[in-house]
């Protein structure tokens, strides 16, 4: 997503927990606080040399202690 708190973005995560867009977005946000998760660059690939480059463009990403065990909150 180019905005990782957009409401698309945001949907599917409140679909799966039952929540509305704006509710996931402050569930998403104490996850982000809680070093659960973090937001990071997304590499998008072109399929040909003449077209032009995605934008920028974000994705979600789950936090890993360094013992390389998921971090709190995940499953």
């Amino acid at each position: 997503m180019a905005d990782a708190w957009d409401i698309p973005a945001m949907r599917p995560l409140g679909r799966a927990l039952g929540l509305s867009p704006d509710e996931s977005r402050v569930f998403a946000e104490s996850l982000l606080a809680r070093n659960a998760v973090r937001i990071v660059p997304c590499n998008v690939g072109r399929t040909g040399l003449d077209e032009q480059p995605f934008a920028s463009v974000m994705r979600w990403e789950r936090c890993k202690e360094k013992d390389g065990e998921h971090s709190e909150g995940s499953k």
